[in-house]
This record gives structure tokens, sequence and C-alpha cells, in this order.
């Protein structure tokens, strides 16, 4: 049976242990830390990572025994809880445990045989036997040949078509050759039994010979002297004039003649025939077998060649623009003979022109050089170019910051978009710089154009800006004004005025019209706030309307004109106070003290201090309902019986800390077990020394490293836990009062203490009792009525 591979298995645990990240990114850099403070690194033996384990477990041992010291004076209930919970997160597997490995025996494959040599087939022997003789005459020029054949005698074989054809191919005939004589000669030897003697049998192919090419002038050939100027004539055959479209010459091009062929398949060449060859230069082209002129001019008849050049005089044509800021020139080459371009004639027609000013003739000297060196013209060249003036700069406003959103729907990763996430609302924070104010320019210089006319400069214009709510205005050291703002809020700019607001206003509902909004100051919604939708304050949040199945965030107060219907859906969360009228089948979370005026029906409440439900009807009717200190209440529960629950003495705050450890506990125990499980397959795969295998000691070493680090995140959490637990340990106050009624199947709630109504009471007051801490109900007496309350 094959033995286990120990490189295979040491790379799948080495991927397995790489493949093992930290649970949060904050870890890494702990790592760090954490290597620093304790002096590890990837070098560190399993040893020196073993001691500082025992080393490290030993401070959080006695880091928690001082911890739990403070227990002494907790109420015995309260140490309970606390150690209970102690023990369930506590329990850690040991990391070292070694394991022998079983060596490995290796296979080897038995040899593939040796394949036998096949072996060589003999070839069978073939004979032949010759009835008839045959002979064969080739002439000297090898254009004809000559087969004779005898009969057979005394009943013997006579060549047939096949042996013949075959004869002939062994003598080198093997072009020209009749078929039908060799039948013929197959025939006569075979049948007839006749002799045949001397029967051409091959004749050659004879050389055809071709004919020389021809040009023919058509055009009608001019002494030189008949035209002005000085003419290049340099290996010229002949000039003559060109009319466009009127052949300057005919070609009849060469015939080739035809190759011979011997009957030995040798071919016998025709002599070669003369071609000439004419080029079609500048404007000139083909016609079938003539050569006709593109344009009218001189022709030019080289031996090998033929072009057409133009006749003209230069010319210089000028173009202004209509600011009369710039002057352009067309510089047209002299063809020829004609009048050549010069910096004289270019001064005239710019004259003629009325452009005085701003020439460039450097320029132009070495355009009109350019120009008649490459005969090829010059469009629009910029020849003069007026100056124009300096005017001075205006003076202008720079935003710091973005002014308006674009209100359009935000991606998200992924190219997902929501939209009701919409980019409608620009936040600042107090003291931000929002704009700097640049003063206007004096003019600088004046300008003229091409034709001499002046151009007066102007001064820049100024910008006014004034100063509105929240501003304020300070000069830098640069000459110009800054504007900062003096809260956080929105900037809103118009007509000149600048402002910062701190209120954000909805006119009508939250819609898809308005998308969600997170703003850093105060927002006023004057209608409702439809499903599905967010708003986020720095401030407060004040809606006229209703709140449906959304959810409301705000750093201080939020005022709910109408009610909240939120469907289990939606809620309310406040940094300060919370007032609604009506709550149903919604969250309602604030840090100081929520007010419901009619009723909260099938909610939740939350509140850091106090919730006040006494104004109007004062109805708390199912749901849960928590406060620290104080649940004031006109009506708790119904008629009806619905299950109602009220916690009072608890910090809803310090519970949903209790519950993020949890979560953090559970999630770094996961990575825990994971790290263990694959350090025992570390240590399963040792070597007979006891030794690592190389390919994974790095990562072996890493790995305990990792282990000692989730181990102290672990240990800071269970910290924190024991901490927030005795801190709410301590909350034995709070009171529940009752105003009106309080109905039955209702679940109250006071530190570990639980008490449910089974019969209807009016006037209720709940409270802890101030020597055990336990739940007291009794009727509840005003403090002016007994003078118990202060």
């Amino acid at each position: 049976m094959a033995q286990p591979d120990p490189g295979k298995d040491a790379k799948r645990i080495k991927r397995m242990a790489e493949g093992i990240d930290l649970p949060e990114d904050d870890l890494r850099k702990m790592q760090i830390e954490m290597q620093i403070d304790l002096g590890l690194d990837l070098r560190s033996s399993p040893d020196e990572v073993h001691r500082v384990a025992r080393e490290q477990d030993e401070a959080h041992q006695a880091e928690m025994n001082a911890l739990l010291e403070q227990l002494k004076d907790k109420p015995p209930e309260v140490r309970e809880r606390i150690l209970e919970e102690l023990e369930r997160t506590s329990a850690d597997k040991s990391v070292f445990e070694t394991a022998a490995k079983a060596k490995v025996v290796e296979e080897k494959p038995e040899p593939a045989p040796l394949e036998p040599d096949p072996a060589e087939a003999t070839p069978p022997e073939d004979t032949a036997r010759v009835d008839s003789k045959v002979a064969l005459v080739i002439a000297d020029d090898n254009m004809h040949a000559w087969l004779s054949v005898t009969p057979p005698q005394n009943g013997g074989r006579a060549p047939n078509v096949r042996v013949l054809e075959e004869y002939l191919k062994r003598k080198g005939v093997v072009w020209g050759v009749d078929k039908k004589r060799l039948q013929l000669i197959a025939t006569e030897v075979a049948e007839k039994n006749r002799q045949v003697t001397d029967f051409e049998i091959a004749t050659g192919r004879p050389v055809e010979e071709g004919q020389n090419a021809e040009i023919i002038v058509k055009f009608e050939k001019i002494e030189p002297g008949e035209f002005r100027g000085a003419l290049d004539l340099t290996d010229v055959v002949a000039i003559g004039r060109a009319i466009k479209g009127m052949p300057l010459l005919q070609l009849k091009p060469a015939i080739s003649g035809r190759n011979g062929m011997t009957v030995r398949g040798e071919e016998i060449k025709a002599a070669d025939v003369k071609s000439l060859q004419i080029e079609t230069r500048r404007n000139t082209r083909r016609a079938g077998d003539l050569i006709v002129p593109e344009i009218d001019g001189i022709v030019y008849l080289y031996e090998s060649a033929i072009m057409v050049k133009a006749y003209a005089d230069a010319e210089v044509q000028v173009e202004l623009d209509d600011e009369k800021m710039n002057a352009f020139a067309n510089l047209i080459p002299a063809i020829g003979d004609g009048l050549k371009l010069t910096l004289e004639m270019t001064r005239e027609a710019l004259r003629n022109t009325g452009i005085t000013s701003g020439i460039d003739e450097r320029m132009l000297a070495d355009a009109i050089a350019k120009c008649e060196a490459d005969k090829m013209p010059l469009s629009r060249l910029p020849v003069a170019k007026g100056t124009m003036p300096v005017n001075g700069a205006d003076g202008k406003i720079m935003f710091r910051i973005r002014m308006q959103g674009s209100n359009e729907p935000v991606e998200k990763d992924g190219g997902r978009v929501d939209y009701r996430e919409k980019d409608s609302i620009i936040n600042i924070d107090e003291n931000t710089l929002i704009a700097v104010q640049f003063p206007a320019q004096k003019k600088v210089s004046d300008g003229i154009t091409v034709t001499g006319d002046p151009i007066p400069g102007k001064d820049g214009n100024p910008v006014e800006i004034k100063v509105g709510k929240n501003i304020e205005s300070k000069p830098n050291d640069r000459g110009h004004t800054e504007y900062y703002s003096k809260i956080s809020g929105q900037v809103v700019f118009a007509d000149g005025v600048l402002d910062v607001e701190p209120l954000f206003v909805v006119e009508k509902n939250v819609d898809m019209s308005v998308g969600n909004i997170d703003f850093v100051g105060n927002v006023l919604v004057k209608g409702n706030v439809n499903d599905d939708f967010t708003v986020k304050a720095g401030g407060d949040i004040e809606v006229r309307g209703t709140v449906s199945a959304a959810h409301l965030v705000a750093g201080r107060d939020i005022y709910i004109k109408g009610g909240v219907v939120a469907r289990s859906a939606g809620g309310l969360r406040a940094g300060n106070n919370a007032v609604v009228r009506f709550a149903e089948n919604a969250s309602i979370i604030a840090n100081n003290t929520i007010t419901i005026d009619r009723a909260a029906m099938l909610s939740e409440v939350a509140a850091g201090n106090a919730v006040i439900c006494k104004k109007e009807k004062g109805q708390i009717i199912g749901g849960h309902t928590i406060a620290r200190n104080l649940i004031e209440v006109k009506e708790l529960g119904s008629s009806s019986g619905t299950k109602t629950e009220v916690t009072i003495g608890m910090d809803f705050f310090q519970m949903e800390q209790l519950n993020r450890l949890t979560e953090e506990l559970q999630k770094f125990t996961r990575a825990l077990e994971k790290i263990d499980g694959v350090l025992e397959k570390m240590e399963k795969a040792r070597l007979q020394d006891g030794s690592i295998p190389a390919e994974i000691a790095a990562s072996h070493t890493d790995l305990l490293q990792k282990k000692l680090l989730v181990q102290r995140k672990l240990h800071d959490i269970r910290k924190q836990k024991v901490n927030v637990l005795m801190e709410v340990a301590d909350n034995r106050a709070g009171e529940l009062i009752v105003l009106g009624t309080l109905y039955t199947d209702v679940k109250i709630n006071l530190g570990k203490t639980s008490h449910e109504t089974h019969e209807q009471r009016d006037r209720q007051h709940v409270h802890a009792d101030q020597q055990t801490g336990k739940l007291v109900i009794e009727p509840w007496v005003p403090a002016h009525d007994s003078g118990k309350r202060s």
C-alpha cells in the first residue's frame, strides 16, 4: 500500500495555515505591536513562543483575579452570574502536542519490457522475358524519334503500348510521343506479325519568335526657345506643349515568342524581345495603351520617362479676420520660368490690403525661400498678428467646497445603485473655509490691430459678496478675503449673499424625489417620512407629519408631531430626547427621555433616563418598554390582556454593549478553534526526530503567534464584559409609576427580579427595596400627599 507523501501533506497544511486570516483588520496592527512587546518574530522557536504563552496566561489570570476581587461586595446572584459568564467563555485548547509521523516508502515502478525488432520481409523476386526486339533512332537535333520493332518468333510475346511507352522513357523520349502511332505499331507487330522499321513516333515543337515593343510620339515637338525663361533640359529627348486629355504617347507592348521543346523534354528558348518601359511622372497618367496629360503645360520626354510641368507666375493672396487682429497669406510658387516669389512682392500685397503693423518679416522671408525651394504652396501662413490689450483681471470668488449636490443616485460598491441614496446635501463643519474673494485688477496695457488701429484696455470688473448668517470674513496675507462658517450646516449662496443654514428643510414628504437625508445640522420635514427612507441629523429632527416604516437618527432630539407607524420595520434613535404623539409597531431609542403623548402600541421603547406617557390617553400596550430611572404612564397594558413588558433600573445601552461583546467573543472563539485545528495537524506532521517539516516551520511559528494574539483579544473582551456586568449590577435604581390603571398580563422587570400582574390595580408604584434590591409594588402616593416623595 502506498505511504503518505510528507512533502504533499506539508504543502496542504501550509495552505490551510495561510488561509486563516484574523477576524478584524486592526488585529494585524495589534499583531505587530505584540511581536515588538514580546520580542517575537518568525525566527522565534516554538519553545520560545510556548514560554511567552505561559507568561501571558499567568498575567491574564492575575489580572482577572484582581478584577474578581471587586465581586466580593456584590450580591450573591450578581457574583454567580458573572462567574458563570467567565466560565462559559474562558476555555482554551492546548497548543503543543507532538505526534510521530510514519516513514514514507517509495514504490518504484517496474521497467517496461523491450519490444522485439520486426523481421525484415524478403522482397519477392521478379523475372521478365522479351520476345520482340525494339530499336530507337533519335535525330541529331532531338526533334524527331523513329521506332523499329521485330515481330515475335515461335509463339513469343509481342510488346503492347504500355511496354513501348516504358521503353521510350528509358531511352529519354518523354515529349511529343504519339500514342495512336504506338497503338498502330503494337497492332502491326502483335496481330499482323509484321516488322515496323523507322516509324516516326515522337516530334518536337519548333521555336516561335516574338515582336519588339514600340513607342509612338503623339504630341507636337517644339523648340525650347519658344518658351520664356530657362528650362531644365537635362537628359530631355524632346519637349512640347501638353493639352489636358490629348494623348502624348502610344505604347505598343512587346509580344513574346514561344519556346520550342525536343522529344527528350529539353526546352529551346525563343529569342528575347526588346521591351520599352516608360515612367509616367508628374501630371501624367496611363489610359489603356496611351499616356495623357492631367493639366495643360510643357511636356518633357526622357529616354524612359515622361512628365508635364505647369507654367505660371508666383502669386500672393492675403486674408484678414473680422477683428483685424490676424493676417494670413497664401504663397503660391512660380511654375516653370514664371515670375519668382519675392519678399518685396509679399510686402506689396500686404500694403495693398492695409496691413502695416505686427508683420513678421523674418518668418515671411524664410517661408518664401522654402516655398520656392520646395515648389509647394503654403496656405494660411500667419504673416501679421495684432497685439491684444492686457485687461485687468475681474474679481472672482473661488469656492473651496462643493456648493451643490447633483441629486443623482449614488453608486455603491460593485456597481449597485440605491435610488434612495442621492447626492443632494453638502454638509460642512464649523470653521470650514467656504470661499476666497479675489479683488479686481487694473488694466496692464492697450492693444493694436494689424491695420494700425488702437485697442484700449479695460480695468477688471469687481465681484461683490455679502456676508449673511453664520459667516465670518477674514483678510489673508495676500490681500484676499476668506469666508469661514461659524457653525456646522449647509451653505446657501443666493443673490450675492452667503449664508450657512443650520436647518435643512424638506417642504413636502421624504420620498423618491428627495431621497435619504444625512445632514450635520437640524432637519425639518414639513410632510411625512415614507417607507424605507432614512433621515440622519447631527442636531434635531422635526417631522410635522407621520413616520412610516422609516429610520430616523438624530444627534440630539427627535420631534414627531404625528405618530410613528413602523409595522415592525422602522424606528427612531435620538442622542438626547424623543417626543412623539403615538407609536405603533415601532422601535424608539433615546439616550435621555422619551415622551409619548397618546399611546405606544406593540412597540420597543428604550430610554437612558425616562419614558413619559401621561398626556392624552397615555397608554403603553404590548411590546417592551425599558428605562434606567423612570417609566411614568397613565395606562399600562389593556383590558383585553395584551402581553406587555416593562424593565426599569437597566441601562439599554449597556445591554447593547454586552450583546456586542458577546458577538465578539463568539467570533474570536471560532477563530481560535480554526487555529487550534491547523496546529494539531502541524503537530501530527512532525518528523521522526521530533522537528516540524521545513516547509511549514515559518507558518507554524506565525500561527502560534496568531493564537497568542487571539487569546490576548479574548482576554480583553472578557475584562470589558465583566466591567459592564458589574456596572449593570449596580443599577438598582429606577421606578415605575402608573397614574391610572395597571392591567393584567404585564411583566415588570427590575434587576433579576420579575413580577407578572394577575389582577387589575389603580395608581401603582414599582421600585427596588433599598435593603434587598427586590421588586416592590405598592400604591402610588404623590409626594405632596404623603411627604414620601420629594
